[in-house]
């Protein structure tokens, strides 16, 4: 063989090794790690086990108080709803935001969330919840829906046991405006107004209120 032939077998033979070692190379950047888990039954099976519990704890971590309560009333459960200065007991019937609605036999209280300390279940729903209604997404806009100059209701204070008793009329920028029985005018700031409850018609599917 002539030397120009032993020099072209020499490069084809090295330019052959060259490819190989980039298809290698190729293969390997090519190779994601989670491909291990897919050869690998068992691995596999905690790894989605892994992710699943990842996902749960994710959902768990996102959801508010107001998810929570309408968890509830998806449920139907009856529950126990506690704010600094009194509870309640009833079912939910609404939840958003900052607010939730529950209902008694003769009563509905529209509570602030940020003022609940605690929700409980007392009784977990038989027979299904309540169907998805349209409402408020604020305590502030539940005030403005119970402005009226007819309808009384009970103001509750977050910070005094005391409550009052009178019509709401007016919902400011921060405020509401309350007349009494006496029709005396009350300026009570939003931030200091924990509930409104309501009278209302007897309703057999909910327990009393405590």
């Amino acid at each position: 063989m002539c030397r120009s032939d032993q020099d072209g077998a020499q490069r084809t033979a090295s330019a052959g090794i060259h490819q190989d070692r980039r298809g290698d190379m190729d293969d390997r950047r090519q190779r994601r790690p989670e491909d291990d888990w897919i050869f690998d039954p068992a691995l596999a099976a905690i790894n989605r086990s892994l992710h699943r519990e990842l996902r749960a704890e994710a959902e768990l971590r996102a959801r508010t108080l107001a998810d929570i309560a309408r968890e509830a009333r998806n449920r139907g459960d009856r529950v126990s709803i506690a704010t600094t200065q009194r509870g309640f007991n009833g079912q939910v019937i609404y939840a958003a935001g900052d607010l939730v609605t529950l209902r008694s036999r003769s009563f509905e209280v529209d509570i602030n969330l940020d003022d609940v300390a605690y929700v409980r279940v007392i009784e977990r729903g038989r027979s299904g919840g309540r169907a998805l209604a349209d409402g408020p997404g604020t305590f502030e806009m539940r005030l403005v829906e119970r402005r009226s100059p007819h309808v009384r209701v009970e103001v509750g204070y977050r910070a005094l046991r005391e409550t009052l008793m009178g019509r709401v009329t007016t919902v400011g920028q921060d405020h509401i405006l309350v007349l009494d029985d006496q029709d005396h005018e009350w300026v009570l700031p939003l931030g200091a107004v924990s509930y409104v409850v309501r009278r209302v018609a007897p309703d057999r599917r909910t327990g009393p209120v405590r």
